[in-house]
């Protein structure tokens, strides 16, 4: 169990991401800040940027943290990395460290930091929150991940999702799993099942809230964009026309009503 507040660490892997880092950044601060962690430090991993991710993110940064720059192209194993480096950098014994990791397009909540925390202290070792849509995403899609993604106000605060963008875990329970799992797609089921396997404690719960981003074309090949991209290609969208336009800062997809799509 942690116990006397355990050090934080918080892992944001990026690709090419200069128009929305900076935001989850502050996003990670002010969590941070509201949950009154002592000792804590934000490592974003930029892999294989070609664009200002770096610059944006250490102006956000400050004296919080550091970028990371790798050329995995890899989901999985820049998690890994960030989070070898957050234990490092934190310098306290592994099951004081509590290791929390979001995505880029990604934002917490105040209370995400406080939330995994709770859970810390109770002595679970990995913590499962879910997702939902940034604020402007068209309301039709909106509606339908909605419907889709099954959170009704019957689960009783658990679920069966399991994001990379909202997952927590104990230090030396990452080091026992083996680690994020070096994979472009489902680096998170890949942990997640190695902690069960291990016996270890895990919780998802619906309470921890993170939002993401809306975008149909993503970073990971078969990930949560992809995931969108198919509910908009099953006709479950309901389009006021026949095309809905879904967009991020640096990037617009714009998808027609058809069969879904097929994976690759």
């Amino acid at each position: 169990m942690v116990t006397g507040g355990p050090a934080v660490g918080v892992v944001i892997p990026a690709r090419d991401e200069e128009a929305v880092v900076a935001a989850a950044v502050s996003s990670v601060r002010r969590s941070l800040a509201a949950a009154g962690v002592v000792r804590s430090c934000i490592v974003v991993v930029a892999d294989d940027c070609r664009d200002g991710t770096v610059a944006a993110a250490r102006a956000a940064l400050g004296c919080s943290g550091e970028v990371l720059e790798v050329g995995h192209r890899c989901v999985g194993a820049a998690r890994q990395e960030g989070s070898a480096r957050a234990l490092r950098r934190l310098g306290a014994r592994p099951e004081a460290c509590w290791l929390l990791s979001i995505d880029a397009d990604s934002s917490a909540p105040a209370d995400w930091v406080t939330r995994h925390l709770a859970h810390a202290s109770a002595g679970i070792e990995c913590v499962a929150g879910v997702v939902d849509l940034v604020r402007g995403t068209p309301a039709p899609l909106r509606r339908a991940f909605h419907r889709r993604y099954g959170l009704d106000g019957r689960s009783e605060g658990r679920h069966h999702h399991v994001h990379g963008t909202n997952l927590g875990i104990r230090g030396d329970t990452l080091l026992a799993a083996g680690g994020w799992p070096s994979s472009a797609t489902g680096e998170d089921h890949g942990l997640w099942d190695a902690v069960g396997a291990l016996g270890r404690w895990r919780v998802q719960d619906a309470a921890i809230v993170v939002r993401t981003s809306g975008r149909l074309v993503g970073r990971a090949p078969l990930g949560f964009a992809r995931d969108l991209r198919l509910l908009v290609g099953s006709g479950e969208v309901e389009l006021g026309g026949d095309v809905v336009e879904l967009g991020e800062p640096h990037r617009r997809a714009a998808v027609a009503r058809r069969p879904p799509i097929a994976p690759g």
